[in-house]
């Protein structure tokens, strides 16, 4: 179409060099078939460059959340609680939501429930999967907006240059995500303990004795205050790099809590052992903060991929008291070492 069919309200309070630029933007969006008024909610929410990688992602949606309920089976109150506690928007009825993957999955997850899989523990994986999926998709946006785009494009140049992004990689997603996933299970069920109780051998053991320590940035809230947050959020993700390196099997990184990174692991000693890496690989980095530790060993209930008891409160706690190195102790026990320097006898903490 021609140029001077763009509606001129869309190129309104721009400098002359941008309303060129923005044109050629809006005229390659409605010569692909987007309506004007999805171009002007865009503008005026201020996400127009994001519109042409928003349009890859809907491609194929063209079932509603009726229709997939229809097709699977499933009742409505049971997907809406499914996808609240997952944090997926609920939409509209009628609103064309899902492509022929998303239907196939929604199918799925009644065959799962049909094979004997309770509602509530399909609910309760629902939301750690939800819980962990969010930040997933935010990071993938960050990262490819990061590393893939040239920080001198125009603003026509960054929406093409984003959508070319999605075109490439969103076909891989399914795959790249589910790796992980497989790999993790794999060692989850090879380390999971098991006890005999009511109902048999199968039964999965409600706590389990495992070391646990945090690793915090020392004066990370203060320093938080006076920088820009992209500073301040570099800085926790260093920790989180760093922490991820040092937590090699059996160790796990559990999650970053803040200015904080707690790992868990069902042996003590190489949890001490990824400790003094990170603090090492910490006090090695440039414009990283001191890193404080506290470590304790106890009774903890795993739950929804994250650990809960004394053990863990008593971590957090020598982690907040201590000073700039580490500390670890088992609850109700005198017996302590600190990090600061290796232990001389390391069967002491066992």
């Amino acid at each position: 179409m021609e140029r001077g069919d763009v509606p001129e309200d869309l190129l309104a309070g721009l400098e002359p060099h941008e309303r060129e630029d923005r044109r050629r933007l809006l005229s390659w969006l409605i010569e692909r078939g987007v309506g004007v008024d999805e171009v002007r909610e865009a503008v005026s929410r201020e996400r127009l460059p994001l519109l042409p990688t928003e349009l890859v992602l809907r491609r194929g949606c063209r079932y509603s959340r009726d229709e997939a309920l229809q097709r699977s089976g499933l009742d409505r109150d049971f997907v809406t609680r499914v996808w609240r506690v997952a944090g997926i928007p609920i939409p509209d009825g009628d609103q064309p939501i899902l492509d022929d993957e998303d239907l196939e999955a929604i199918e799925m997850a009644k065959q799962v429930l049909d094979a004997g899989l309770s509602r509530d523990a399909y609910i309760d994986i629902s939301r750690v999967v939800g819980r962990t999926s969010a930040p997933t998709a935010e990071a993938l946006v960050e990262v490819s907006t990061k590393h893939f785009l040239e920080p001198a494009e125009s603003e026509a140049e960054f929406a093409m240059r984003l959508e070319e992004v999605a075109e490439r990689l969103t076909p891989m997603l399914p795959m790249l995500l589910a790796f992980p996933v497989r790999m993790h299970l794999r060692d989850a069920v090879r380390h999971q303990a098991l006890e005999r109780g009511e109902y048999g051998a199968g039964s999965l053991a409600g706590a389990r004795r495992m070391a646990v320590a945090f690793a915090d940035l020392v004066g990370f809230t203060a320093v938080s205050e006076q920088v820009p947050l992209a500073e301040a959020g570099a800085v926790a993700a260093r920790l989180e790099e760093l922490a991820s390196a040092a937590a090699a099997p059996p160790v796990r990184l559990v999650k970053l809590i803040g200015d904080a990174a707690m790992l868990v692991s069902d042996e003590t000693m190489p949890l001490v052992e990824a400790l003094f890496r990170l603090r090492e690989a910490a006090q090695a980095a440039d414009g990283l903060p001191e890193v404080r530790i506290g470590v304790a060993a106890g009774d903890v209930a795993p739950q929804a991929g994250d650990v809960y008891g004394p053990a863990v409160n008593l971590a957090s706690r020598l982690a907040a008291w201590g000073t700039p190195a580490a500390s670890w102790r088992r609850p109700n026990s005198p017996l302590s070492c600190r990090l600061g320097s290796r232990p001389a006898n390391t069967d002491r903490a066992k």
